[in-house]
């Protein structure tokens, strides 16, 4: 099962990431109109703004491939670019605060926030936390 992002989360990446690129493209067209500039080099600054904004885009579209986590055979596996899983049934302890579910086992933690994921999901996150008596 998949619990997916939140609609609006994967908007802002989105946002953000238009957002670097257009003000990368400014600085770029700035630099070839102000071409000797003593203080700052605006090429190299619109450049890593561009950069930054395909960063961001690369982020967006791993997000909407992946997505946030998933539950299979009590497994939970968090996709981020260091990915993390936690076996529900070695969880020894399940802390619940402001809406971050913390799971502790021997081998570590997997801290999980419920804010950033889609409705339907977190009922489907909460029901299965309930199938392996946690919640």
């Amino acid at each position: 099962m998949n619990i997916r992002y939140s609609k609006g989360k994967l908007l802002n990446t989105l946002k953000v990431g238009l957002g670097f690129l257009i003000i990368g493209l400014v600085f770029t067209i700035i630099s070839f109109i102000f071409p000797e500039s003593d203080f700052i080099s605006y090429a190299s600054l619109g450049i890593g703004q561009m950069a930054s904004g395909v960063l961001m885009l690369m982020v967006n579209v791993y997000e909407r491939k992946k997505q946030y986590l998933t539950i299979e055979n009590g497994i939970i596996t968090k996709h981020s670019l260091f990915g993390k899983k936690v076996d529900l049934n070695e969880s020894i302890n399940l802390r619940v605060m402001g809406g971050e579910y913390t799971f502790l086992t021997s081998k570590g933690e997997i801290t999980v926030d419920s804010q950033i994921m889609d409705d339907e999901s977190l009922i489907n996150f909460k029901n299965t936390l309930k199938k392996y008596t946690l919640y």
